[in-house]
């Protein structure tokens, strides 16, 4: 599974969790809106879209050990 496939799985336990007040922490109903629709939205295919249409660039580091 992709990670945005994880994340949507573990978004819909938290959220079940939050509904049912189940939950220690007092979540603002507006940052709740804005993740579900977030969520909603996100997908592999949009991604490779906004990235194949606006995005021109990148930046790549090509030194990768664990010394850095």
């Amino acid at each position: 599974a992709l990670g945005i496939d994880r994340f949507k799985a573990f978004w819909a336990k938290l959220s079940k969790k939050v509904e049912e007040g189940n939950q220690p922490v007092q979540w603002d109903p507006e940052l709740l809106a804005i993740m579900k629709n977030s969520i909603e939205k996100a997908s592999w295919e949009s991604y490779t879209k906004l990235m194949n249409t606006k995005c021109h660039w990148t930046l790549v580091h090509g030194d990768f050990h664990s010394g850095n």
